[in-house]
């Protein structure tokens, strides 16, 4: 991977149209900029192409599956394959990360001894007027990774993870989510999970409002 960036980010998408602005604002906004994106239709027929070249960033790119798998695993491995990072990193299509997400996620690596993934915190968020709030990926123990569920959008791997344990699977034959599973896969694998172990308290306390949030703030 000579010569690619820190971090390729995976956003698989389907039927957002404009909605998917917000997300890819978010990873422009981040305060740690060695990254490109790439955004992986799930045969879009819809406005999201448009929106998406509309973002003039040279490091933003789009790539759209012929026909629509229903998944994100097919659109993750698409951008898998087209990536050049040293660490691949996801954000759903839905998702908002907070300014400092990828800069955590960073040190997070380099405090920790060569891991394979590293995990962050992840603030989700009910319908509007809701009291649906809970928080995920803040975890601690050796055997963390599998007890506990985190969203792709918490977690970043090595480029070379998919090469090792092989990449995201087909739903079709599987008997658990597809995310669920990659983790798990990961963990009986023997790869090391890093975990950002910071102090959360205050975050937890200004409840952002926004619809799924990454805790990194």
């Amino acid at each position: 991977m000579n010569g690619g960036p820190f971090f390729s980010i995976i956003l698989p998408t389907y039927g957002r149209g404009r909605h998917i602005a917000p997300s890819i604002e978010s990873v422009l906004a981040q305060t740690f900029g060695d990254y490109e994106l790439i955004v992986v239709g799930d045969g879009c027929a819809d406005e999201t192409e448009t929106v998406v070249r509309s973002f003039a960033a040279a490091h933003v790119g789009w790539r759209n599956l012929p026909h629509n798998s229903g998944s994100q695993s097919f659109p993750n491995n698409e951008g898998i394959a087209a990536s050049r990072g040293r660490w691949i990193a996801y954000i759903g299509h839905d998702d908002i990360w907070a300014p400092n997400h990828l800069a955590r996620m960073v040190q997070a690596i380099d405090s920790s001894q060569t891991p394979d993934f590293a995990v962050s915190g992840c603030i989700f968020h009910g319908p509007k007027g809701s009291d649906d709030y809970f928080i995920t990926g803040l975890f601690e123990g050796a055997d963390a990774q599998f007890r506990h569920f985190c969203p792709p959008t918490s977690i970043a791997h090595r480029h070379d993870v998919t090469a090792r344990m092989g990449g995201w699977r087909d739903p079709r034959e599987l008997k658990c989510p597809a995310d669920n599973e990659f983790l798990l896969r990961a963990a009986h694998a023997g790869m090391r999970f890093c975990f950002d172990r910071r102090d959360h308290r205050a975050q937890v306390r200004r409840r952002p409002s926004l619809p799924v949030l990454s805790s990194s703030q």
